[in-house]
C-alpha cells in the first residue's frame, strides 16, 4: 500500500462518513443566505455552518463576526480571509492558521500584529503583492480543481485528500491553537 492509495482510501471513508452526518441544524435570524446550517444572524452567507453574525462568507465554519471570507475555519472578527484557521481580527489572509491582528499575511503560522508576510517574515508592500500575483493563479487552479487547505472539525469541510501535499499541519495543530508570536 502507497500514500496515495491510504489517501484515497481515507478520502472515500470521509465520503461515506459525509453521508452519516447528523441532520441540519436550526438557523436563526438569517438574511438570504443558502444552504447553511446552524447559522445566525447572518447575511448573504451560502455553504457555512454554525457560523453567527457574519457577511457574505462562503463554505466557512465556525465563523463570528466577519466578512467576505471564504473556505475558512473557526475565524472571529477578520475580513477578506481565505483558507485559513483560527485567526482573529485580521484582513486579507490567505492559507494562515493563528494568527491576530495581521493584514495581508500568506502562508503564516501563529503571528500576532504583522503585515506584508509569507511563511512569517516580514516583506516590503511591493515584494508580498509580486509574490501574491505569481501564487495566485496557480492557487486558484489548485481550488477550482477541489483542493482544500486545513482539516476542519466538521465533516462536511474536509480536506482533500488527493495527494500527500494537500493533508496540511492544520490536521496536526486541531483541537489546539499555535502559540502567538
Amino acid at each position: 500500500m502507497t500514500v496515495d492509495d491510504l489517501l484515497h482510501g481515507l478520502q472515500a471513508l470521509l465520503r461515506q462518513y459525509e453521508q452519516d452526518v447528523e441532520p441540519p441544524k436550526e438557523e436563526f435570524d438569517n438574511f438570504a443566505c443558502e444552504q447553511c446550517a446552524g447559522c445566525a444572524q447572518c447575511r448573504f452567507c451560502q455553504n457555512c455552518v454554525d457560523c453567527r453574525d457574519c457577511n457574505h462568507c462562503d463554505d466557512c465554519n465556525s465563523c463570528q463576526g466577519c466578512t467576505q471570507c471564504k473556505r475558512s475555519n473557526r475565524l472571529e472578527r477578520c475580513s477578506y480571509i481565505e483558507d485559513s484557521e483560527d485567526c482573529e481580527d485580521s484582513r486579507y489572509l490567505t492559507l494562515c492558521i493563528g494568527c491576530q491582528n495581521c493584514v495581508h499575511c500568506l502562508a503564516c503560522v501563529g503571528i500576532d500584529g504583522q503585515e506584508f508576510c509569507v511563511l512569517n517574515r516580514k516583506l516590503s508592500r511591493k515584494e508580498y503583492f509580486e509574490i501574491l500575483r505569481k501564487i495566485r493563479a496557480e492557487l486558484d487552479i489548485k481550488l477550482s480543481d477541489g483542493w482544500r487547505f486545513g482539516g476542519p472539525s466538521a465533516p462536511s469541510r474536509r480536506a482533500s485528500l488527493s495527494g500527500s501535499s494537500d493533508l496540511s499541519r492544520t490536521t496536526l495543530l486541531r483541537g489546539r491553537r499555535p502559540e502567538r508570536r
